[in-house]
């Protein structure tokens, strides 16, 4: 992510926010009798921030750029579903709409100028999390799940272990994610006398799966991750039917 404009040179975030902006202008564009269209996007090393102008026949008074990031609620028309609960405001380094009763513009404006008020990010995972579909005794925040409204609560979680990421972008050395758990801290304890399955999934920080960038990746098994569990049987040294209680809390012996 360098300074300065996007035209030309190596592809990185101030390219895809250029072209995100671009498609975006071209809706507009079909929708309004008249042209819009967008300049370069700048990018301040210093500030770490993106801004870019608007310009055309055609452009509203009121245009404002808007980051949705809302579990509930109507979603308007034009945004997908991803598009309404997702990190692109800590990308761009905008301010998120959590509510969509209550839009707020993401970006600073400034006449036709817009600039992004917070530092832009290459990442808006700081780590992964394997979940599971059984008990695991463990709790989180209601931020780790879309399912769950924004309160200062807590409530169980099917999270069993998170992965940290040592990096905020790809390395094509480092092409892979590994983690090894050697002090155990990510335990599960079974609460059910059988088992007939264990579903294990890899998710963002807010419970969902990875981004597919085509959608028959995973149909053909191409976002497959591998997982050792390590599987510990615990017995009592002497069987429930010989022990019995000593009054004076001496251990359990045999009769």
């Amino acid at each position: 992510m360098d300074g300065g404009t996007y035209t030309s040179g190596a592809k990185g975030l101030g390219h895809a926010f250029k072209e995100a902006l671009d498609d975006a202008v071209v809706l507009m564009t079909s929708a309004l009798s008249g042209t819009v269209s967008v300049g370069e996007v700048d990018y301040d090393e210093n500030l770490r921030s993106f801004s870019f102008t608007m310009g055309g026949t055609a452009l509203p008074a009121d245009l404002q750029v808007v980051c949705f990031n809302c579990k509930s609620g109507t979603i308007p028309t034009g945004v997908s579903d991803a598009g309404f609960f997702s990190d692109s405001y800590e990308i761009i380094g905008g301010i998120p709409s959590r509510d969509v009763g209550s839009i707020v513009p993401a970006f600073t404006k400034s006449g036709s100028t817009f600039e992004s008020p917070l530092p832009a990010s290459l990442n808006s995972m700081e780590a992964i999390y394997l979940r599971c579909n059984l008990q695991t005794s463990n709790f989180q925040t209601n931020g780790f799940s879309r399912d769950s409204p924004d309160r200062n609560t807590m409530t169980e979680t099917n999270i069993l272990a998170r992965i940290p990421l040592s990096r905020a972008c790809f390395d094509d050395i480092f092409e892979f994610v590994q983690f090894e758990d050697t002090n155990d801290l990510f335990q599960l304890r079974l609460r059910q006398k059988t088992l007939d399955s264990l579903t294990l999934e890899v998710t963002d920080d807010k419970g969902r799966l990875l981004a597919e960038v085509d959608k028959r990746q995973a149909d053909l098994g191409l976002m497959n991750f591998k997982c050792t569990l390590r599987w510990d049987s615990i017995a009592d040294d002497v069987p429930p039917h010989m022990q019995r209680i000593v009054p004076d809390g001496r251990p359990n012996l045999p009769v």
